[in-house]
């Protein structure tokens, strides 16, 4: 297992409200792009913590 020091990429997701709104929607669109990694950060909209 690595830590997470040895971790040097994980690719970071910045959906808009609407794509929030539909995460596992957006999650699979962006499947390609996460899976090589084995995960992804998402970052939410700023509209969704008001």
């Amino acid at each position: 297992m690595n830590s997470a020091a040895e971790i040097s990429f994980t690719p970071k997701l910045t959906p808009t409200i609407t794509e929030f709104a539909n995460l596992l929607n957006y999650i699979y669109d962006n499947e390609a792009l996460i899976v090589p990694y084995g995960g992804c950060k998402i970052i939410p909209p700023r509209e969704w913590a008001k």
